[in-house]
């Protein structure tokens, strides 16, 4: 009877039962205290842990500083006289060494450490919130092609108007670098971006402008030999008018209007002046006077030279005059290129008309024709050439003023070979004693404006400082150390400790609690058997 039983109460104990959720919140809460305890622990024990690995973790320091390329090629790779530009160029060896030297940073490293500690990255945070705001819309599938190539019109409409000149030199502290302070590293950087701006001012003349100055070297070589005046005079005037263009060309410099000769306070405007009255009051009038007084040597033999230099600068104008039908024919072309592809496309399938003898209820589908696909593609295209339009008409408004001198010079040439057909009469020494003279003033004058136009031209030079045209600091020196372990990841893993911790925890409840109702439960059956064995 007592065998029975106890089969009973085992059969009952290892039968399947079923889950109670309600049980299980009553164990939860219950149990709520140790588990809080328990997780409250872990959290602790993490903590401990993890604040010791931050702490314990390898570890570098960086200082840097921000800074922005002023020049325009900057973007592009190219200094602002055209040659090539590299980010490598600023922590160069020459420039770093010249630093190492000034600074004396010897004291506290060596060279080769130093150079392996600097470097140069680009820092634009504008861009980089751009293309992560456009790679995160890129990135749905269920983008069609039309707004996927919107999207992208949209990104490089933005990124053109940003600006992509923006960079950072960076000092990075090693073991062999740490003796070096954090000021002497400051005022390094600092340094470097200045010596590397005035070596490229200086060396690759950098900010130098692409004007070609003539010396008074080129006047050296004037001389009149015997009374042959023709050839010494039309080369002078030549010359002038070079000068001229050259005076032109340094008057649109940025300041240079305001710029005075140091000792006459002459300005770039009365050397203009100058020239023109030279022309205009010294040659012409010694031409007409030395041609008068039959200086120019034979008659036959000057002639020819007048002939050679008008067929000389009519072909000139001849070359002129071709290059600017040749870039005008290249622009009309380019132009009606699209108008000929719509053109032939027009051979097409049209856009079908309605028929009168279609039923009323029949559904008319428009078909679309070759025309008006062209017609798509060219306007999406006219933006695109813009830029190429816009460099071809500057070339030929270009080539159209080149042909205004080469006009002016047939046209002077022809004068002079009319005034041929009078006579002149012999000179007498009276005469060519004062042509001498005159002739002496003019080249006189003509030395002393190239002298003012040169002292001009380096007065402007030197009004652009290297460290304020090449680059700009955009923000103080910031010193920051970078550890490989970082708080967020510190902070991830003990989200993730965490979730582990938890449900490891209950369920270790869930297995107390179960093993304490087990022995309950086998107490109560051992306490049942006697009382059944006595009845």
């Amino acid at each position: 009877m007592a065998e029975m039983h106890s089969d009973a109460v085992r059969d009952d104990y290892y039968g399947e039962q079923p889950i109670s959720v309600s049980h299980i919140a009553h164990v939860l809460r219950r149990y709520a205290g140790v588990i809080a305890i328990t997780m409250g622990s872990v959290v602790l024990l993490y903590l401990i842990i993890g604040v010791y690995a931050y702490l314990t973790a390898k570890q570098q320091k960086i200082v840097s500083m921000p800074f922005r390329l002023e020049f325009s090629g900057g973007a592009s790779g190219q200094y602002p006289n055209g040659l090539k530009f590299s980010v490598a160029d600023i922590t160069a060896t020459p420039v770093l060494l010249d630093v190492f030297n000034a600074d004396e940073l010897a004291r506290f490293t060596t060279f080769d450490r130093f150079s392996r500690s600097i470097y140069v990255l680009e820092s634009n945070r504008a861009l980089e919130q751009l293309t992560a705001e456009y790679e995160a819309k890129l990135a749905d599938p269920k983008l069609t092609a039309v707004d996927r190539d919107r999207l992208e019109r949209e990104f490089d409409e933005k990124r053109s108007g940003i600006n992509k000149s923006e960079y950072a030199i960076q000092f990075l502290v090693t073991p062999e670098t740490r003796d070096v302070p954090v000021s002497v590293i400051r005022k390094t950087l600092s340094d470097i971006l200045g010596t590397w701006a005035r070596r490229a001012a200086v060396e690759k003349k950098a900010l130098d402008y692409q004007i070609s100055i003539v010396g008074p070297s080129i006047l050296d070589n004037m001389r009149i030999t015997g009374n042959d005046y023709l050839i010494p005079l039309l080369l002078l005037r030549q010359r002038v008018d070079t000068i001229i263009s050259n005076a032109t060309a340094v008057a649109d410099m940025p300041g240079a209007k305001l710029v005075r000769t140091r000792a006459g306070r002459t300005s770039i405007a009365e050397v203009q002046l100058r020239l023109g009255e030279i022309i205009r009051f010294r040659l012409e009038p010694l031409i007409g006077n030395a041609r008068a007084a039959g200086l120019f040597g034979s008659n036959v033999m000057a002639l020819e030279v007048v002939k050679a230099q008008l067929a000389y600068d009519q072909r000139m104008l001849n070359s002129a005059q071709m290059r600017q039908t040749a870039l005008q024919n290249a622009l009309l072309t380019y132009e009606s290129q699209p108008q000929q592809i719509t053109t032939a496309g027009g051979h097409g399938q049209q856009l079908e008309a309605p028929s009168a003898n279609r039923g009323a209820g029949e559904t008319v589908m428009p078909q679309l024709s070759d025309t008006f696909l062209d017609r798509i593609v060219d306007l999406a295209n006219r933006n695109a050439d813009r830029e190429y339009r816009q460099k071809l008409t500057d070339q030929i408004k270009q080539a159209s003023l080149d042909v205004v001198p080469a006009q002016a010079a047939v046209k002077y040439d022809q004068e002079l070979i009319d005034s041929f057909k009078t006579s002149s009469p012999a000179a007498g020494s009276a005469a060519v004693a004062d042509l001498k003279s005159q002739w002496d003033v003019a080249v006189t004058e003509v030395r002393d404006a190239i002298v003012d136009l040169n002292q001009i031209y380096n007065l402007a030079s030197k009004q652009l400082y290297p460290e304020t045209e090449m680059y700009r600091v955009t923000g103080p020196p910031i010193t920051r150390v970078e550890r490989t372990l970082s708080p967020m990841r510190l902070a991830l893993y003990g989200l993730l400790t965490f979730l582990v911790a938890l449900p490891l925890t209950i369920v270790f409840v869930l297995l107390h609690n179960r093993i304490r109702e087990e022995e309950a439960e086998e107490r109560e059956a051992a306490a049942a058997q006697p009382r059944t064995a006595t009845a």
